[in-house]
């Protein structure tokens, strides 16, 4: 049997740590080379569920999520799952299925223009060209979805490109389907003032949101709960990142608190706080309940991977890294 572009991608996942995909028909070459090469095909109904099913796998395993489409309308219904995935930080590969290189900007069967369809809802899209660059395009699609803040990236799988012959060429030694990639950690300096704020506060509180769950670092907040009693809120996306049934838990906020909820006496906690801990958080309307729930007076200290989501809706200590090494 002839060592094809299909099994070459089947291989570099499966060296990656992709340990299955969720798929239907197209791109059929690359789903039976995936069986071949101990890659588990789920198959799913439509696109849209596939994406979801993807994206809870994600979720729960911290490895990345491939789903496979078809060529054309298929690859459609993948939006609305892709654009849930960008905005909960999940990592994803959307193998996409396009028309033969030959047939590219040729009007051909189901053609579609990919970049405009996924521009908005991945933080990446790629086309595979050339067969010997498979290891370092499947990389950089990989890189892309799990490092920083994670997310989807859609790879576009030319139909011609799958069946050609494998080009032998460098093999990556790092597994890059594992989520988070990368852990940097906030500088020391700014570790230190945000421990010296910590430390000469009144009455400090602790938000964590999602960011805690992408980073597994439930247990390193646990043990700062209890080593430096800090009472903790989740927003609803950070929800269990602390047990409920400890005293210093104080339950979900957010829009939860809103004035109409059971949970509308949490607002006055916060409004009381003057040095808040906001953790993997995105301060926005469903975290800080339209933005009307973090007090003006209080002293910010912000941990995110994300540089741009530190400081966006309230000045903060910024501290720029991996929640877990963080803390």
């Amino acid at each position: 049997m002839p060592y094809t572009v299909a099994d070459h991608i089947a291989l570099a996942l499966r060296r990656q740590g992709v340990e299955c995909v969720f798929g239907q028909s197209l791109p059929n070459d690359f789903q039976v080379a995936a069986e071949r090469h101990g890659i588990r095909v789920l198959v799913y109904r439509s696109e849209d569920s596939g994406a979801g099913m993807a994206d809870g796998y994600a979720r729960t395993s911290r490895r990345v999520g491939v789903v496979a489409a078809q060529i054309g309308p298929g690859a459609t219904l993948l939006v609305p799952p892709l654009v849930e995935a960008l905005r909960a930080s999940t990592p994803m590969l959307a193998l996409v299925q396009d028309v033969a290189r030959t047939d590219h900007d040729c009007n051909g069967f189901q053609a579609f223009d990919y970049k405009m369809l996924f521009n908005s809802c991945t933080k990446g899209i790629q086309r595979l060209n050339d067969s010997a660059r498979i290891e370092a395009d499947i990389a950089l699609a990989l890189v892309r979805a799990t490092s920083g803040r994670p997310g989807p990236v859609a790879l576009l799988v030319p139909s011609d490109l799958l069946v050609a012959p494998a080009v032998e060429q460098p093999v990556s030694r790092t597994p890059l389907g594992i989520c988070p990639l990368d852990r940097p950690r906030p500088s020391d300096g700014a570790i230190n003032l945000a421990a010296e704020l910590i430390a000469s506060a009144q009455h400090p509180l602790v938000i964590a949101g999602g960011g805690i769950h992408g980073s597994g670092a439930s247990q390193e907040l646990a043990l700062l709960q209890e080593l430096a009693s800090l009472p903790v809120a989740t927003t609803t996306v950070g929800k269990g990142a602390v047990s409920e049934r400890h005293e210093l838990s104080v339950g979900t906020i957010g829009y939860a608190t809103d004035s109409h909820s059971l949970s509308h006496s949490l607002s006055q906690m916060v409004a009381g706080a003057d040095v808040i801990l906001l953790l993997g958080i995105g301060t926005n309307d469903g975290g800080a309940d339209s933005w009307r729930l973090l007090p003006e007076k209080a002293t910010y200290v912000q941990l995110d991977i994300d540089p741009e989501e530190v400081g966006r809706n309230c000045t903060a200590v910024r501290l720029v890294g991996d929640v877990r090494t963080g803390l």
